[in-house]
């Protein structure tokens, strides 16, 4: 994973300031149509919701494509990024990436995972040209949602410093027969202890069984007793006192 991470961040450092990315209100397929005519300089990079996708690729036709969408009152907002990520600027370093990840070796999962390179359940693989492919491919999020619904998952957990794939989980399960519920983990600007208690409480809200004994250990959680608390007042105060806080 280390060598994966290290290799993957190195390489794609190299093509910093070589194109931009655009998040844009479209579905998927008006993205690919209206791409048709940018040749191979911009691509889909993300399909976050079936209403939400990321562009990347040439600085100039983004910006063309931007002014299009502006004047459309179509949503786009570029990225505050320098890489180009998942876009045709990725082929530059195809080859190094497979030469640095040639000895990585796959074994079988041990635990459900959807890929957002395919979309659907893993099932081992992660050889050199699933990273490669992870690198180039578009990321199909909403697909690998869609796919894990279909599974019976109804409750996902957002693990990051602030929640931004809520609304794509959510819309991406919109139309289903599911309720589905989207926690995050941490949230910027709040306390992170704050903040991993809400989540804690939204996922006992939503069904989750939590381990409490892995944080508190053997006591778990304490029940509050189930007799009635017993409501009489002992209050000692003198004359004057009383005179002073009940003034007539």
């Amino acid at each position: 994973a280390l060598t994966v991470a290290y290799h993957r961040s190195r390489l794609q450092h190299t093509t910093a300031g070589k194109g931009g990315m655009l998040a844009v209100g479209l579905t998927p397929e008006e993205a690919e149509g209206l791409l048709e005519k940018y040749d191979d300089s911009v691509s889909v990079a993300a399909i976050n919701s079936p209403g939400a996708v990321t562009l990347a690729g040439n600085q100039e036709a983004l910006e063309v494509i931007a002014q299009e969408l502006n004047q459309e009152n179509r949503f786009n907002k570029f990225l505050k990024v320098e890489v180009p990520y998942h876009s045709p600027v990725m082929d530059e370093i195809k080859r190094p990436l497979l030469e640095a990840l040639s000895n990585i070796k796959t074994s079988k999962t041990h635990t459900p995972l959807y890929s957002t390179v395919s979309g659907e359940l893993m099932n081992g693989g992660h050889d050199k040209h699933y990273w490669w492919q992870n690198v180039r491919q578009a990321v199909c999020f909403s697909k690998a949602v869609s796919t894990s619904l279909e599974a019976g998952y109804t409750l996902f957990l957002e693990i990051g410093p602030h929640p931004v794939l809520a609304s794509s989980i959510l819309e991406t399960a919109k139309n289903t027969n599911f309720n589905v519920a989207s926690v995050a983990t941490l949230i910027r600007k709040q306390d992170d202890m704050q903040s991993m208690a809400q989540s804690a409480g939204k996922l006992y809200c939503a069904g989750a069984n939590l381990d409490y004994r892995r944080y508190f250990g053997e006591l778990g959680h304490v029940s509050l007793p189930t007799y009635p608390w017993n409501k009489k007042v002992y209050w000692a105060e003198t004359e004057r006192s009383k005179r002073y806080r009940l003034p007539h």
